[in-house]
């Protein structure tokens, strides 16, 4: 028989447990909330999509690229090169970064492929207007890279304003499997 020294060394126990498994179930809680970041916004070409802390418009997109640069400072894509044109505006109130490493593209399988940072610049001609802080109220266009397979079917891009924000998509359509 356990003595009454025991029956409270037990009940404490038991309080302990129940209490850590209350904020292991709290902590589980408030982590999936800002691991969840929801569906993109659907949108269309040349419509302003809000995410986050930027406003984005899809310009068009062209495939079938074979070399982004100059011969002499280029790129050549292991597929074929998909180029996307946006424009991006900081609606926040203080600088933010675009970061053309968080943007994708999906096939008709439904691959995610993400943007090639050293092609995009050159895609770009050099400039490196993605690249820079963006300050409030502050909007640059520039163009994205995609190294895909050939040939190139691509869907819709995916465009966030950091890892967190749900993102929004833009169908590509048959414009950007064909080259033009």
């Amino acid at each position: 028989m356990i003595d009454r020294r025991g029956r409270w060394l037990i009940g404490a126990l038991i309080a302990v447990a129940v209490l850590f498994g209350a904020i292991l179930v709290a902590l589980v809680g408030v982590s999936a909330r800002y691991l969840t970041v929801g569906l993109p916004t659907a949108g269309r070409m040349n419509e302003m999509l809000s995410d986050g802390e930027l406003r984005f418009t899809v310009l068009g997109s062209r495939c079938g690229i074979d070399q982004v640069g100059t011969v002499e400072l280029g790129q050549k894509p292991r597929g074929e090169f998909c180029l996307v044109r946006l424009s991006v505006l900081n609606i926040g109130a203080a600088h933010c970064l675009f970061e053309a490493t968080r943007q994708h593209v999906f096939d008709r399988a439904g691959n995610a492929i993400p943007a090639d940072g050293a092609a995009s610049v050159y895609a770009d001609a050099g400039s490196v207007a993605l690249l820079r802080p963006l300050l409030p109220g502050r909007r640059v266009s520039g163009t994205l890279a995609f190294d895909v397979p050939k040939p190139a079917a691509l869907t819709a891009i995916v465009l966030r304003a950091s890892r967190v924000t749900p993102g929004v998509r833009v169908p590509l359509g048959p414009a950007a499997a064909a080259d033009g």
